[in-house]
Formats: C-alpha cells, structure tokens, sequence
C-alpha cells in the first residue's frame, strides 16, 4: 500500500516525512539486532527515493551502513534494488560495498543490474573507476568480470582509452587464476576486448589463459 501512495505525496509531505525519517535512521543505526527492524528498513528504503537530493546524501550512509550488517541476503537484495535507482554520485562508492557485502554471486548481479541501469555515461565512468581502485586494492578479478558483463550496454558506448586501463589490471590478476577459471571469464569479456579495439589488449587477454 505504501508503494502506492508514494508517488502521489506533496513536496510538503515529504518535508513531514523526513522529519520522521531522520529519527527512524538514527534508531536503527544504534539498535544491537536490526534484524527486528526489518519492516522500519523497508519503510525508509520506499521513501529515500521521494526525498530531496540533499536529504537523501544525509539518509543513505547511515542506511547502507546497516544494510551491510543484515544476516538475510534476500532482504539485503530487496533493500538494495529499491534504493539503486535513487544513489548519487557521490555515494556509489558506499552503494558498491553494499553490494559487495553480498556473498551470493547471482544476488550481487541482481543489485549491481538495478544500479547501473539508470546511470548515466559518466556516473558509469565513476562505477568503473570504483571497481578498477577495488579490484586492485583485493587482486579480485571477479568483480570487474562481473562489471563488464552486467554493464554490458555501457561498455558497447565506452571508448578504447576508458576500456582499457581496467581491462590490463583485470588480465594481469587473471594470468594468476587457474588456467579454466580465466577462460570462463573470457567469455564473459569478449564484448569488452572488442570494445577496447586494438590488438594489445586481444593479444594480452589471450596470454592470461597461457600463463
């Protein structure tokens, strides 16, 4: 029901209702077993997309922080997938660990689907940026895997030179997986070494599967 009447609230409402909201985060960030406050989480996650911009940049931390520390992950999932469509550029970044605080793969690509489809060309830009710095800090190959295959639209639209420094990072970790585990990934990837269009980086990926 409160899905339904969201979209039909004054901007004045939506002022009374941040004056509710705040207290609401502010519970749930100090409550020992947040599992009990599901339904309070599911409530907040409804109307951070109704917020002004300003007060979503206040309410959203807090709410990933406490998304992270869920034991469900199907619940994890449902939280998650409503805010993405809503998730600034400054706070992709805490969205991303949300994310990656998934253990489930296909529940990760799920999340990962839903924030990047109302992206923007840059906000993508920022995404990649964001992996490339997590996949180098972990040595995780997987996760730019992952990126490149869910954003697959996104890299059709990239350039050689965006493409790139992202895609020698990843070959580099993947020259240190088992030589099966690389080829899998390869086809995943190869819309995006096409996409980078030189023969470095087809030569490059080719020898991570020999080394």
């Amino acid at each position: 029901m409160l899905e339904a009447l969201l979209p039909r609230i004054s901007p004045e409402t939506r002022v009374e209702a941040w004056k509710i909201i705040v207290p609401l985060a502010e519970q749930l960030a100090a409550h020992p077993d947040v599992e009990k406050k599901r339904w309070s989480m599911r409530t907040l996650a409804l109307l951070v997309p109704y917020l002004p911009a300003e007060n979503v940049q206040t309410i959203l931390p807090p709410l990933l922080k406490v998304i992270r520390t869920l034991r469900a992950e199907d619940e994890q999932v449902w939280l998650l997938t409503t805010l993405a469509v809503n998730v600034p550029e400054e706070l992709l970044n805490e969205m991303l660990e949300a994310l990656w605080s998934i253990e489930t793969v296909l529940y990760q690509e799920q999340v990962l689907a839903a924030l990047l489809q109302p992206l923007s060309q840059s906000m993508w830009m920022r995404v990649l940026e964001l992996v490339t710095a997590k996949m180098h800090i972990t040595g995780n190959p997987a996760i730019m895997v992952q990126l490149l295959k869910i954003g697959a639209t996104f890299v059709s639209q990239s350039t050689s030179s965006q493409l790139y420094p992202a895609l020698h990072e990843m070959f580099h970790l993947q020259a240190q997986q088992v030589r099966r585990d690389t080829l899998m990934d390869l086809a995943h990837l190869a819309p995006a070494i096409r996409a980078a269009g030189n023969e470095e980086a087809i030569a490059t990926a080719c020898c991570s599967t020999l080394e």
